[in-house]
């Protein structure tokens, strides 16, 4: 029940692309950057295909330039993000599937 209503940084993936982009808007980009270093294929894809191409390829050279990171680095950058993504739900702006019983039904 506890594990339903965490967030991970990777369960980003699920969220709608307009919520990705919200969140984008808000967090420090080097924080993303340090993020995605090492992460899935499938999430880098998901923060890029929400930038503007510029900002896509500028991250691209962020990450490129940053080199060898600690895990305790990545591990804190995504807890930022985290955290933004909790504000973010709780000022209303995006919204947190959180499994069936979220679903709308229309």
């Amino acid at each position: 029940r506890v594990k339903a209503n965490m967030f991970t940084f990777e369960d980003i993936v699920s969220l709608e692309d307009i919520s990705v982009q919200k969140i984008l808007k808000e967090v420090n980009i080097k924080d993303v950057a340090i993020a995605l270093k090492g992460v899935d294929e499938e999430i880098e894809s998901i923060i890029l295909k929400n930038q503007s191409s510029r900002a896509a390829q500028a991250l691209k050279e962020e990450i490129n330039l940053l080199g060898s990171i600690k895990v305790s680095q990545v591990e804190e950058a995504k807890r930022n993000i985290v955290k933004v993504i909790r504000r973010l739900e709780q000022e209303g702006i995006i919204s947190i599937s959180k499994g069936v019983e979220d679903e709308i039904v229309v």
